[in-house]
C-alpha cells in the first residue's frame, strides 16, 4: 500500500455510483501579522477627561 493511497480516502459518487479518491484538505497557512500600531497615546488622558455630561461618569 503506497503512502499516497494511505492518505487519501475513498468516496462513492452520488451521481455515477463509482468510487473516487479524495485528497484530504491541506492545512491552511495563516500569515503572521504585524502588531497593530497604537499611535500616539498622549491625548488619551485628555480625551477621557472631556466626556460629555450626558454620557455620565464611571467613577
Amino acid at each position: 500500500m503506497s503512502e499516497k493511497k494511505a492518505r487519501s480516502r475513498l468516496v462513492v459518487s452520488s451521481i455515477t455510483g463509482k468510487p473516487m479518491e479524495v485528497e484530504p484538505a491541506k492545512d491552511r497557512v495563516i500569515p503572521k501579522r504585524a502588531p497593530a500600531d497604537r499611535g500616539d497615546d498622549s491625548n488619551d488622558e485628555r480625551l477621557m477627561r472631556d466626556v460629555p455630561p450626558h454620557w455620565g461618569r464611571t467613577r
